[in-house]
């Protein structure tokens, strides 16, 4: 059973809301709530639609989405080269060097280098020069490697003061906290960093703060149950990097413990059982 799930539960029992497991790992929970079944599957939930989780995962869409309506870096796309044929009369470029010139033209070093549907930080890159941009997309285009993607992402780079995870459920904070306890420098994979370690926010005022940042995003969208990463610039501006439909806890839970995670989950099953009464 995965950290998340044995929250939900918990929060289930202290609410005496039936539930039941699907499957052998306890990975697949079904929840009855006045006569109304709602499913869960690992980490994810029955509370977005599909092509919202979709966009949710593919960066370059959550870009064209809601740029014009909430800060976010400016991002360009661009296809492998050597898609397959039938996929070829997509190509913008034709060429690395022709994306390249099309990078450099519109973003200026540093900028970030990144596959468009990666997570947990693979193949995300701080490009300072050229040939470290030509060597990103090299990464990010090598079928050979695990963390191969068709369309890689060229973002500006924005040096920020604070990153966080802010989770929303049907427009409502559930859970904030700051991402990165230590040094504020890029961090792809800031958990293995000694200070990599999730810390609690419950500052009202900062939660108002980036929840009306949001609303733009919020209305835009609707999604259910969304965690958003966002960062505080050095300028003291908030950008909002990207949304995950289905946010992973098993950080969080490992330097916190699970007591805040049931009570965000007691949280939701509340609002279930008041919304369907």
């Amino acid at each position: 059973m995965q950290a998340h799930t044995r929250c939900l539960i918990e929060a289930c029992k202290q609410l005496k809301v039936d539930f039941s497991f699907l499957d052998e790992e306890q990975n697949l929970v079904e929840l009855y709530i006045h006569q109304k079944s709602f499913m869960f599957q690992a980490n994810r939930t029955p509370f977005n639609t599909e092509a919202l989780a979709g966009i949710c995962l593919d960066k370059g869409h959550t870009w064209r989405v809601l740029h014009q309506h909430v800060r976010m870096p400016q991002t360009l796309a661009f296809m492998d080269i050597h898609v397959k044929p039938q996929y070829r009369r997509y190509l913008r470029y034709h060429t690395h060097e022709e994306i390249i010139a099309e990078i450099e033209s519109t973003l200026t070093y540093p900028l970030v280098i990144k596959r468009n549907r990666g997570a947990l930080g693979n193949n995300v890159f701080l490009c300072e020069n050229r040939a470290e941009a030509e060597a990103a997309l090299e990464q990010i285009y090598n079928k050979e490697l695990r963390g191969y993607d068709y369309i890689a992402l060229a973002q500006e780079f924005i040096p920020s003061q604070q990153e966080y995870r802010l989770v929303c459920f049907r427009g409502e904070p559930v859970l904030l906290y700051e991402r990165y306890a230590g040094a504020k420098q890029f961090k792809v994979r800031y958990w293995e960093e000694p200070e990599g370690r999730p810390i609690l926010v419950e500052d009202e005022a900062l939660i108002q703060e980036q929840m009306a940042f949001l609303q733009p995003m919020f209305q835009r969208l609707c999604p259910g149950y969304v965690g958003v990463d966002l960062v505080r610039s050095v300028s003291g501006e908030w950008v909002l990097i990207e949304l995950n439909s289905g946010p992973r806890v098993d950080h969080f839970v490992e330097f916190n413990g699970p007591e805040r995670i049931i009570a965000m989950y007691v949280r939701i099953v509340q609002r279930l059982l008041e919304d369907e009464a």
